[in-house]
This record gives C-alpha cells, structure tokens and sequence, in this order.
C-alpha cells in the first residue's frame, strides 16, 4: 500500500552605462560544448548526509501543529482556495513514473506514485478541512526535520520596463544565448520553449562572460538578445537576484520574466562586497543602499560588478512567474525547496512570524528551487511588488517571535509528514530564490 507523507517544518520557521568594447566579443569556444545537459525529468540524487535530516515526530507534536494551523492567516476564507494550487502539484509530480525515486535520504525511499498518493489523499480531503482539520493526522505519517533549519522569503520585483532603448529606460536584460543551450536553440528567439526545458538550472560548465563583460563591455551587445530596458542598472541586478519578476511595460501591459539559466559564475552579493569594503553600513544593506553605493562611486562600478559576476538569463512567461515545478507561484503557498531533501509539489504546512508580532500558520507546496537552497534551507515565497518585499522582511524583524516557538511546518509527501523543532532565527530574512552570488 502508498505511503502517504507530511512534511513539518518547526518555527517558521539587487548596470550601468555600457562602456563599448573595442571588437565585438566571440563566442567563448568551450561553451556550446560544455553546456550542463537536460533532461526533462532528471533522476533524483539519493542524499547520504552525516545526521539524519528527519527523525520520528511524536504523535502529540503534529497534533498541536494541525491544531494551530490558521487560514486566515494565509489571507484565505477556506482551505479550498489551495484547490489550484493542489492542482498544479499533482499534474506535476503526476508527470513522472510513479516508480521513480522522488526522495532518499535519512533510511527514507519516497517514490513519485508516493507523492501523487499525498496529493490525492489531500485532495479528497480538502473540502472537510475546514470543519475537521484532525483529517490531516489521520493516515499519514509524520517526521521530525533536523535542527538548523534556515527559512528566508523570495519576492517577485515590479520593475518598470520599455520593450526598446529609450531615455530613461538604458539597462537591458537578456534572454539565454543559443550556445548557452544549443538544442533550444528553435525556441528561444521566440520564447516558446516548452517550460520542462527549464527543470534543471542551464548553465555552462566553463564560465561564459561574466557581469563586467556583459554590462559594462557590451560583450553581448548587437545580437538581439535584449528582452526588455530598465531604469536602472541596479533594477536589473534586483531581477537578478529574485530570479523572476514582473514586467510593468510603458504601453501598459505586464508580462512575467521567468529564470532561464546563468552565466556560470560565482561570487559575492554586490551588498556584500559594499558592506565589506567598507561604503555600505550593515544595516542599510538594501536595494536603496546598493543603488546609492552604485549612483555615488562611479569609479569602483567594475569592482562591483567583478565581485558580484555572477550572471541571470531570462525568458518572457505569462502574466505572473512560476516555479519550478512549473506551477503559477502563490503567496504564502509555494516554498522553494532542496528537491533531494523535499519532493516537488510535496505538501508544507507552516508556522512563521507574522505582522504586528503574529503567526502565519498555513498549508503550502513545494513548487520551486533555487541555487543556493540546499539541505535545510526553505524559501517561502512572499508575493509580488514592494508589499511582498515588506512583508518577507518582517519574518527577519520577527527573531523574538521565532524564538518562541517550537512547532513545526508541515510538508505533505506522501505516507510522510516532517516536523522541525527548532530553527535557526538568525538566518530569517527576505531573500532572493535563484541566488548567483551567494546564500549565508
């Protein structure tokens, strides 16, 4: 018989006047032959890690976590507004073979028949929620993530945007050169690959150019790559950093920029080299800070740019990002995840700090990854615009309330349920899913 699986999780818990190069840049000739190859369905990694991430939780743990749970919270009147989001779990884990391993880690197998059997579980008993929320406890099986988890929140950015050079609107960013990916190479011009191009992060194993050479060296100018202009060139370092993000254009229409791959450079946050250097106190390490270390030293730009080289590539989506797993994003829903730690459209209920000193306790899903979520690192997706952006802070503002609690966020798999009984406060902060630089 299916195993059905809850996950637990305890407390919940940023370029610049192009300076023209001299000769038009080559094509790096390593890159189309060191491209990182794709599969839509790559096969999951078995992890072998020095503790176990999950333990046994006690009956009496979920319980009280089900028991806390609070919709309203989530800015939800029923537990049947998750039925979309349900949805878009299970036609994604539905799309492997069921007999494929979706986690295995801990002395724990989880197939992808596994996950679909959570869903379905949940599924069928998501409109009696509301009234008999003890249905959770009932057939599923819950375990205890391992302290030291790390919860931060990602955003999706409104940037205002021009779909041509224009005064005022002079930052480009660019969609992913064909020999980054040759095999979509008939689909990127247009936008139209199929998004399981996208399941694994595209990058090249021998770095292509880095920040300097594309913003201030123009390496990739006259090639018509330039998806969209924004205003400023740290608008476009904050995209970057999201991973995705709105796209507010002057002739009033709106369009996604989704995450297509990098430029296979690593490095430093451009706030981290600032604070670092000395010309950006700790406390005001914000986009406002950076755009004013970028606006008040014109002379160390290429410093900045050359310790933050790590570069992001985008593709137009519909009118709102998704996921990974392909999934419209949903405020308060959708989390990032390690898919080796916590299958793809696994089920997470949740307890985090709030506003005005209050909880969030919810149910949400595992619809996306990121570069630097690894192990015990969840992102929780906060929404779109400046709200998001300040609201995801108040999980950072919140420490004193994490350190009071001692419940656990709840991540439905299948025959599973994990708990976290304590987290690391310290590392609850907004921060950025598709992460180039780096993830403290």
């Amino acid at each position: 018989m299916l195993k059905t699986f809850v996950l637990c999780l305890a407390v919940l818990l940023a370029a610049c006047g192009a300076k023209p190069s001299p000769e038009p840049f080559p094509a790096p000739a390593s890159t189309a032959s060191s491209v990182i190859r794709r599969l839509p369905h790559p096969a999951v990694e078995a992890l072998d890690t020095p503790s176990p991430l999950f333990r046994q939780a006690p009956a009496e743990q979920a319980r009280a976590q089900i028991a806390r749970m609070d919709k309203a919270s989530m800015g939800l009147r029923s537990w049947m507004e998750l039925a979309p989001a349900l949805e878009r779990s299970l036609a994604y884990a539905r799309s492997w073979n069921p007999d494929e391993r979706a986690a295995e880690h801990s002395g724990i197998r989880i197939t992808w028949g596994e996950v679909v059997a959570s869903l379905e579980k949940l599924k069928a008993i998501l409109p009696r929620l509301d009234a008999q929320p003890e249905l959770l406890e009932e057939g599923f099986q819950w375990l205890s993530v391992a302290p030291e988890v790390k919860f931060t929140g990602y955003y999706s950015p409104v940037m205002q945007a021009s779909r041509t050079r224009k005064p005022g609107y002079e930052y480009p960013i660019y969609r992913l050169p064909e020999e980054l990916a040759p095999d979509l190479a008939w689909c990127l011009p247009t936008h139209s690959c199929p998004e399981d191009a996208f399941l694994q992060v595209i990058k090249p194993e021998d770095p292509y150019y880095s920040r300097a050479d594309i913003d201030l060296d123009g390496a990739l100018k006259s090639r018509n790559l330039e998806m969209a202009w924004l205003e400023h060139p740290v608008e476009t370092y904050d995209l970057m950093l999201e991973g995705s993000g709105i796209l507010a254009f002057d002739d009033g229409t709106q369009q996604a920029a989704l995450f297509a791959g990098l430029n296979g450079h690593s490095g430093q946050s451009m706030a981290g080299y600032l604070i670092r250097s000395g010309e950006l106190p700790r406390n005001k390490a914000s986009m406002k800070g950076i755009r004013q270390g970028w606006d008040n030293h014109p002379q160390k730009r290429r410093a900045f740019l050359n310790a933050s080289s790590g570069y992001v590539f985008f593709r137009f989506g519909a009118e709102h990002p998704k996921g990974t797993a392909g999934c419209e994003l949903t405020p308060w829903v959708s989390m990032a995840v390690d898919p080796r730690v916590l299958p793809l459209g696994g089920i997470v209920s949740y307890a985090l700090p709030g506003q005005r000193q209050g909880i969030r306790r919810g149910l949400g899903f595992a619809h996306d990854t990121g570069g630097a979520i690894r192990l015990r690192r969840i992102d929780m997706y906060t929404g779109e615009g400046e709200s998001a952006v300040k609201t995801g802070i108040t999980i950072h503002k919140n420490r004193g309330t994490c350190r009071r609690l001692r419940i656990s966020i709840v991540c439905i798999f299948r025959g599973f349920q994990f708990c976290i009984t304590s987290v690391s406060c310290r590392t609850f902060a907004i921060s950025h899913r598709k992460q180039i630089h780096h993830h403290s």
